[in-house]
């Protein structure tokens, strides 16, 4: 059975504050103003078949730390597909950013923005990184099956700052930094039990907005 799906993308006016001036919650998209597009779709049910797969079950310590308010919080736990890397998440009920700036459009990314006490990681040891442009933060992704969990703000001290590209050691890089580092933006794919077609999604335009512009190779 065949479906087709018009999709509309419309870009925010508003980012998180790692991504542009602003601070709300958004999703990255393509650089044009408004996308219409038809897009040929076959529904394919991968996780009926046999064997069924089994979500790896995070056994390390939960989150110290938590949303800010007074919304009730849940906790969600998640993790790479070979379970290499599992992680455990603290949150008010999620809002998404659906990223389509390059790296997120090819990977169709979904992210939330907690901090870094908000969640924990098991199995850090598995993980490899990839950092590009601003090196605002790194995208980690487990050396095993390759899955990409989260993005984490970093810190660099003055001789590895001197050691990146010069695009990186910019006042617009290092304020970047600056705002991500107590950041780690969270895949919502690899979250067990969220439904990732059900969150309330908001959009910016990634590809757009963010400095340098991403040139195919």
């Amino acid at each position: 059975m065949e479906e087709r799906y018009s999709v509309l993308v419309r870009p925010l006016a508003d980012a998180p504050e790692c991504l542009s001036s602003g601070s709300s919650p958004a999703v990255l998209m393509p650089a044009s103003a408004a996308v219409r597009t038809t897009l040929k779709m076959i529904p394919f049910d991968g996780a009926s078949l046999p064997p069924a797969y089994v979500e790896p079950d995070y056994i390390g310590p939960e989150p110290a730390g938590g949303p800010v308010g007074d919304e009730p919080s849940k906790i969600y736990h998640g993790s790479c597909h070979c379970g290499a890397v599992r992680m455990s998440l603290r949150s008010k009920p999620l809002e998404t950013l659906d990223p389509t700036g390059k790296i997120g459009h090819i990977g169709g990314y979904i992210w939330i923005y907690p901090t870094k006490d908000q969640s924990a990681v098991q199995g850090e040891d598995n993980l490899t990184h990839y950092s590009f442009a601003n090196h605002v933060d790194r995208k980690s992704f487990c050396r095993t099956c390759g899955v990409h969990l989260f993005n984490i703000g970093v810190e660099y001290t003055l001789e590895e700052e001197a050691a990146l590209p010069v695009v990186a050691r910019s006042e617009t890089a290092r304020t970047g930094r600056e705002e991500c580092r107590d950041e780690r933006n969270i895949n919502t794919r690899v979250l067990h039990g969220v439904d990732v077609n059900k969150l309330p999604v908001h959009y910016l335009d990634g590809n757009g907005d963010m400095e340098p512009q991403y040139v195919n190779p």
